[in-house]
């Protein structure tokens, strides 16, 4: 959750005259060095330590703030709080329990319909119960989405599914990884622009009480040049996806390669110019999707939505959430957008680097308000 390795030179240059930030890059961690950036630009006392994994097979690393009014102790997008001179082993998320419902992804789904916030139609199944989740994904139409329960990062979800020989491949490929299988209506709205995907999702960064960050995210994807193959198209752009965001280069896999079929190419394929390609349907930038920050057009109402969502859940102090939405010029309605996920330690880098737009320092707006809210550091139910 929030974990992201990154390499890239943007993340080196970004980095590389502090040294703790350049020891969180090493270790696997650019959340982290974001975090411990900021808190330097805010005169935060902090060390790095390392803690035994669950376990006991590598030693993780930490990042400890210390504030007047307490500790504060993050690792891969979680972060967790305790009074004064409290170890960590004695934290609790910031959150509070609020990540135990996170990590139930039907379970919110739940809530937020009760709050009167629109969700995906959906249901969630055990491996066993293959029957009654074919029957399901009929009765959504033969359109769905199939994921993990309790998965993150964009991992075992197949959205798009629209025969029933997929949807089986889909489920059977989840169940190998779960005991608990989410199917899901599929949303989709029109295109926004000819530069976005029906599959184009938006993450709202929220540091209570506001939403901090607005980012769209597209799924991994090539222009054509009319002269290069695909398999030259996904080379070039991931040396300059290492140049603009570190991100990790977009792996050609069994997924990718079947995604291509569907559309009609292959490796050796050269799309005609100014042709947009998707590689995958996933538009989670941990799945090499693209971020775009440059989303000034959303309509004010979408913000508005969201922090009034997150401020009436107790607990909540930071989190995002990802949605998509039919015209983002247009006020928000419950026709025209679809909550999709919940998050409880939030992923931020692509923001601080960002595929097409400015940079978002999400980690600054947290620090500051860690280092002026003593509440969050009050002791709380473990999650």
């Amino acid at each position: 959750m929030g974990r992201t390795e990154l390499t890239g030179d943007a993340v080196t240059i970004r980095f590389r005259d502090d040294s703790i930030a350049t020891a969180c890059v090493r270790g696997g961690d650019v959340q982290l060095a974001c975090l411990a950036q900021a808190a330097q630009a805010q005169n935060v006392p902090l060390r790095l330590f390392r803690q035994p994994s669950a376990d006991g097979q590598k030693l993780n690393l930490n990042l400890h703030l210390h504030f007047p009014h307490g500790e504060a102790y993050c690792r891969w997008g979680r972060i967790a709080t305790a009074p004064p001179g409290v170890p960590f082993e004695e934290s609790t998320h910031v959150n509070g329990p609020f990540p135990q419902l996170i990590a139930d992804k039907h379970a919110t789904k739940l809530v937020l319909d009760t709050m009167g916030f629109p969700t995906p139609v959906g249901n969630h199944f055990t491996p066993a119960e293959h029957d009654q989740a074919v029957a399901f994904f009929h009765a959504c139409g033969g359109h769905v989405c199939v994921k993990s329960n309790t998965g993150s990062l964009g991992e075992f979800v197949f959205p798009d599914i629209t025969t029933a020989d997929d949807f089986i491949r889909a489920f059977q490929a989840v169940a190998s990884f779960t005991p608990q299988i989410l199917v899901e209506r599929h949303v989709s709205f029109p295109p926004l622009s000819g530069n976005a995907s029906t599959l184009t999702t938006y993450r709202f960064f929220f540091v209570k009480p506001s939403v901090v960050g607005i980012r769209m995210d597209v799924p991994p994807n090539v222009v054509g040049d009319g002269r290069s193959s695909l398999g030259r198209l996904i080379a070039g752009k991931n040396v300059e996806k290492k140049m603009r965001t570190g991100q990790a280069p977009i792996e050609v896999n069994a997924l990718l390669k079947q995604n291509l079929h569907q559309q009609g190419y292959d490796l050796d394929t050269i799309p005609g110019a100014g042709e947009q390609v998707f590689l995958k349907k996933i538009s989670n930038s941990s799945q090499w999707g693209d971020s775009i920050t440059l989303v000034d057009n959303i309509h004010s109402s979408y913000k508005e939505k969201i922090e009034s969502m997150c401020n009436t859940l107790s607990g909540v102090n930071i989190t995002a959430i990802d949605m998509k939405i039919a015209d983002v010029t247009q006020p928000a309605c419950n026709e025209n957008y679809s909550i999709l996920e919940m998050n409880s330690s939030p992923g931020m880098v692509y923001f601080h680097f960002p595929w097409i737009g400015p940079e978002n320092r999400i980690a600054g707006h947290i620090v500051e308000k860690l280092r002026t809210t003593p509440d969050w550091f009050r002791r709380r139910r473990r999650a």
